[in-house]
């Protein structure tokens, strides 16, 4: 008889610490915050003739890359300027880097 209890409460166990462990989804990431920042603001942070390195510091890396060759490259950080007079966000800020200088900065 005892046995039998054993057996029952060892099995009680098992099904508690089951259920305990239930597998649940994870929560949803948080979103993505952008510091969004005017145009004047965002070429202080990233000036022409300034190091590309220098430009990663102050703004983080880009959110891609397009590259034709060794010697140079285009940087596109997406969303984080917008336009003064308008007030609306522009799609991207694209930096054009040549032998890792920064030599001319879009706004699209």
């Amino acid at each position: 008889m005892n046995r039998i209890w054993i057996v029952l409460a060892g099995f009680a166990v098992i099904v508690a610490v089951g259920l305990a462990i239930e597998d649940k989804p994870p929560a949803p990431a948080a979103p993505l915050t952008v510091q969004r920042m005017t145009r004047d603001a965002f070429l202080e942070a990233c000036r022409i003739d300034r190091q590309i390195e220098a430009c990663a510091r102050a703004l983080g890396n880009p959110d891609s890359r397009q590259s034709n060759s060794d010697r140079w490259e285009a940087w596109y950080y997406a969303g984080r300027t917008f336009d003064p007079v308008t007030k609306r966000p522009d799609m991207a800020a694209q930096v054009i880097v040549e032998n890792g200088v920064v030599q001319r900065i879009n706004f699209q």
